[in-house]
């Protein structure tokens, strides 16, 4: 399971580098260029929380185990 969401979060991060440097050379733009890194961006954090929140549930019931 957090290999998939490891993957996803490297994804999104691919995405957000093409997409800002997508808008970047078709509208010769900065501004376009930040608003190509705003769909990444959000994904990758939604993926970093998912991971982090996966790694606690993971802790929380190993510590119930003991």
């Amino acid at each position: 399971m957090i290999y998939i969401l490891e993957f996803f979060k490297g994804a999104s991060l691919a995405l957000m580098l093409f997409g800002a440097l997508f808008f970047f050379f078709k509208f010769n733009s900065f501004l376009y260029s930040f608003l190509g890194l705003i769909p990444g961006l959000l994904l990758s954090l939604v993926f970093i929380c998912l991971i982090e929140n996966y790694e606690l549930k993971l802790k929380i019931n190993q510590d119930k185990s003991k």
